[in-house]
């Protein structure tokens, strides 16, 4: 929706204009379509979240990506960033975001082949429960509203941190 276009660009990121324009328009019942398949609750640490290649999130990815419009005539201008940025809006619990501040802080600056994988292995553990307990607890000290996601909570310290803490690439 428009919404969640301005939303993204609440994020540093603006989503080109032919893009956003296929969202709304042409594209917008193939995304829906593929949207419904994926329940709105469903989040990465679900056991029955399905972020396989092939899996409903995964086409989700892929149709964005293969109908992004060029920003300067070549590259689409919806990198791993733009995209991931905006089907987190659709789905805040169940798609991480993807930028350089993350992959260096969790990846050391290479993002795996699949990023979701490692990110849903560590949610589906304890350690990832703990994870997620820990962020409720800043998101209360923090008095952050219901509607920011746990996984966007956890993006938020990593993103913090590693812009503190960590050398500019």
């Amino acid at each position: 929706t428009a919404r969640d276009i301005v939303a993204v660009s609440t994020l540093s990121v603006d989503i080109p204009p032919g893009t956003a324009i296929w969202l709304l328009g042409e594209g917008k019942e193939q995304v829906t379509a593929r949207l419904k398949r994926i329940p709105p609750e469903r989040a990465i640490w679900d056991q029955d979240a399905d972020l396989s290649k092939g899996g409903d999130a995964w086409e989700l990815w892929d149709l964005v990506q293969q109908n992004a419009w060029p920003s300067d005539g070549g590259a689409t201008g919806m990198g791993t960033t733009k995209t991931s940025k905006l089907l987190a809006a659709k789905r805040p619990n169940l798609v991480p975001i993807h930028d350089d501040h993350i992959r260096r802080g969790l990846f050391g600056g290479r993002g795996p082949l699949n990023y979701w994988e490692p990110w849903q292995e560590l949610h589906q553990s304890t350690e990832g429960e703990r994870l997620r307990n820990a962020a409720e607890v800043v998101r209360g000290e923090a008095a952050v509203s219901d509607q920011v996601s746990v996984l966007r909570i956890i993006d938020i310290v990593i993103w913090r941190w590693v812009d503190r803490h960590l050398p500019r690439a």
